[in-house]
């Protein structure tokens, strides 16, 4: 039980800083530039996506065991890091093992529609 209650933390602690760091970049951006907030938006969390890939893919390659949950990295590609999520998995090659992670390359394509589609609806 201890396990799942500290991987759950982990998470939304993750997911925090995640948010916390990309909405900081994006408004940094926009104050500075008055450009529209949602394509900053976009590739704010595309760069925090990105750096959280590398930073797993670090992780992973030290052999450490405290990782970033799969769920977590799912969840920034799905909130506008579509284009950090496929540079950790193509660039990167993390998580590019798609037999074993079948949602990574699915859930950046849908996001990657998604998004599109909102942008274009946007400008």
């Amino acid at each position: 039980m201890t396990h799942l209650y500290r991987r759950n933390r982990t998470q939304v602690h993750t997911a925090a800083l995640w948010l916390l760091t990309t909405a900081a970049l994006t408004a940094a951006v926009w104050l500075a530039t008055n450009w529209p907030p949602y394509p900053i938006w976009l590739a704010s969390a595309s760069l925090t996506t990105a750096a959280a890939y590398a930073l797993d893919k670090a992780r992973a390659t030290a052999g450490r065991n405290q990782r970033l949950p799969e769920s977590s990295l799912h969840l920034f590609s799905l909130l506008g890091g579509f284009l950090g999520g496929a540079f950790g998995l193509f660039i990167l090659r993390h998580k590019s093992n798609f037999s074993r992670h079948p949602l990574f390359p699915i859930l950046i394509l849908l996001s990657t529609l998604a998004h599109g589609f909102a942008l274009w609806l946007t400008i």
